[in-house]
């Protein structure tokens, strides 16, 4: 009590502690092993929430060199001007504590070498 008195004891006891598991890393929601982007580059992203999670990190790599890592509060992204080029994107969960989550699946962004734009064309040029 305040005067420092004993007013009760008890038996020492054991306190365990194990460590919160990190969470899953995120799925994307289609299914096809490479997602093919259309001519100008853009390519539209969507993957399965996490339950717990506080962002999501997707990094892009081509030729096995990480090129970029963005981090995204929504499960949901936009990517755009990606030149022509096969790329790789894995997803990570983050969690409360800023935990990041193993690597996820991979998918593939191929991105096609021809372009739907046509060039302009003369007609009927006169040299004087």
């Amino acid at each position: 009590d305040k005067d420092g008195t004993v007013i009760g004891s008890s038996l020492p006891k054991n306190i365990e502690s194990a460590p919160l598991p990190l969470l899953p890393a995120p799925s994307f929601d289609t299914t096809d092993l490479v997602i093919k982007a259309s001519n100008d580059g853009r390519s539209n992203l969507q993957w399965k929430e996490v339950t717990g999670a506080k962002e999501y990190i997707l990094s892009i790599s081509k030729n096995g060199k990480e090129l970029k890592k963005s981090k995204y509060s929504t499960n949901t992204t936009s990517l755009s001007n990606l030149m022509p080029g096969e790329y790789e994107v894995h997803l990570q969960s983050v969690d409360s504590y800023g935990r990041v989550s193993e690597k996820g699946e991979s998918k593939n962004i191929l991105v096609p070498d021809k372009s739907g734009l046509k060039a302009p064309s003369l007609k009927k040029i006169k040299v004087n």
